[in-house]
C-alpha cells in the first residue's frame, strides 16, 4: 500500500521560521555522528540554514534529547500504563529496520511528514535506518515542511493505521503457523487439551491454529515413499471414503503409488459408493491425517514442514 504523497510548494527554508527546520536541525542533532551521511549530501546553503535553526531555532534542549533518545533505544514506554498509544508512538515502538521496510517505496514528502510527527528520538532511530538517498530526500523535504492541512493528516494517520494492522495479522498468523508445527507433533490427547486451554484464553486462537494445521490436502506435497508408507497403514475403504470429493492433487497423489490395477479397483470403489454424508467423509480424512501425524513424529515420514528442508547424502 502506497500512503498519499503531500502537495507542497517548494521554498527555501527560512531559518528559523519553519517547524520542519526546527524538527530536521533536531534530528539531526540527535543523530550526531551518525548524520554524516546526510550532512554530506546537502547543500551549502541548506548546510547554512539547518546550522543556523540548531543554535537559534526553539529546539529542545540537547540533554533532554539525549534522554529521549536513550529511552527510545532501551524501548522504555512513554506513557503511563493502560494509556492507548497514538500511530507515530506505536510507530516508535517498531525496529527501525523493520519500519524502514514498511515505508519502503514511500514518497519523500510523505517520508518528511512522518519524521515530522513521530516522537523525535524514533525518528532520528527511523532516518538512520533507512537507505541514504531516501533519508537524504526526506530530511530536505522535512526542512521545507510548513504546517500540514489536518486533513492531509488524518489521510497518512489511517493509512499508516492500516500498514501496522497488516503487519500485526501477519506477526499473529505467523505466530499460529509456529504453534501448529508444534501441534503437528504431539499426540492427540494432547494436542486436543492443549487447544482447548488456548481457545479459553484467547478465543479463535484454536481456530488460527488448526488452519494451519497438517491437513488431509497436505498428503499431496509428501513424497512417494511416504505416501506408499502411509498406504501400508490405512484401510482402502477409509481411503475411497476420504478421497470422495477430494481435490485432484491429493487424489493423484495416492493413485500414482499404487498399481494400476489397485487404482482402478479404488477408482471404482470411490465410484459405488453414490452420495455420502460429509461427516463421514471427514471422519475417513481426519483417520488417514491422524495416521500421518503418527508416522511424521515416529521420523517414517517427511512432516509437511519438512519437505523443503534440504536432505545432504
Amino acid at each position: 500500500m502506497s500512503l498519499p504523497a503531500l502537495q507542497q510548494t517548494e521554498a527555501a527554508p527560512q531559518a528559523t521560521g519553519q517547524p520542519g527546520l526546527n524538527r530536521a536541525a533536531r534530528l539531526m542533532r540527535l543523530l550526531g555522528p551518525a548524520a554524516a551521511g546526510v550532512w554530506n549530501e546537502l547543500s551549502a546553503g541548506e548546510t547554512a540554514h539547518l546550522r543556523q535553526a540548531m543554535t537559534a531555532g526553539p529546539i529542545q534542549p540537547q540533554a533532554e534529547d539525549a534522554a529521549a533518545l536513550r529511552r527510545a533505544l532501551s524501548r522504555q514506554p512513554e506513557l503511563p500504563a493502560g494509556e492507548p498509544q497514538n500511530i507515530w508512538q506505536r510507530l516508535c515502538d517498531l525496529d527501525a529496520d523493520t519500519l524502514a521496510g514498511m515505508l519502503e517505496g514511500e514518497h519523500p514528502q510523505t517520508l518528511s511528514l512522518i519524521l515530522s510527527q513521530m516522537p523525535a528520538p524514533g525518528a532520528a532511530k527511523l532516518v538512520h535506518a533507512l537507505p541514504r538517498p531516501a533519508a537524504i530526500k526526506a530530511m530536505r523535504g522535512l526542512m521545507l515542511l510548513g504546517p500540514v492541512h489536518p486533513a492531509t493528516l488524518k489521510t497518512i494517520e489511517g493509512q499508516l493505521e492500516g500498514l501496522a494492522a497488516t503487519r500485526a495479522d501477519r506477526l499473529k498468523a505467523a505466530g499460529a503457523v509456529g504453534v501448529a508445527r508444534i501441534f503437528d507433533r504431539l499426540s492427540n490427547g494432547l494436542e486436543t487439551s492443549f487447544l482447548k486451554a488456548l481457545e479459553t484464553s484467547d478465543p479463535g486462537c484454536g481456530e488460527r491454529i488448526r488452519a494451519h494445521m497438517f491437513t488431509f490436502d497436505d498428503l499431496a506435497a509428501l513424497d512417494p515413499a511416504a505416501i506408499q508408507t502411509v498406504l501400508s497403514q490405512i484401510d482402502r475403504t477409509v481411503l475411497a471414503l476420504a478421497l470422495k470429493g477430494a481435490g485432484k492433487p491429493v487424489r493423484d497423489v495416492f493413485l500414482r503409488n499404487m498399481t494400476k490395477r489397485a487404482g482402478e479397483l479404488l477408482v471404482s470403489e470411490i465410484e459405488a459408493t453414490g452420495p455420502v454424508k460429509r461427516s463421514r467423509v471427514e471422519a475417513a480424512r481426519t483417520e488417514i491425517t491422524d495416521i500421518a501425524r503418527h508416522l511424521a513424529r515416529r521420523g517414517d515420514i517427511l512432516a509437511h514442514d519438512d519437505i523443503d528442508d534440504e536432505l545432504i547424502e
